[in-house]
């Protein structure tokens, strides 16, 4: 498989892309993604979301929701 690699930041909605001699009057197949770092960061945020969201299926579920734990503050001691 050959592949071109190319990162360029478009200021209007046309973006031009040259190609080798051998890739004309072939088929080609077009992927355009965002950077790695961009994607990175909305991985970490989905699973974010995601861990916020299994957490709030647990909000309010405690045997003993008013049981004082001030004296249980390892950060007091």
């Amino acid at each position: 498989m050959q592949a071109i690699r190319t990162i360029q930041k478009p200021t209007t909605g046309a973006l031009t892309i040259q190609i080798p001699e051998a890739f004309i009057n072939q088929e080609l197949e077009i992927i355009i993604l965002l950077p790695q770092q961009v994607s990175d960061n909305q991985d970490q945020v989905a699973e974010h979301t995601e861990r916020y969201l299994i957490a709030q299926q647990f909000k309010g579920n405690a045997i003993y929701p008013d049981y004082p734990t001030n004296k249980y503050d390892v950060y007091e001691q």
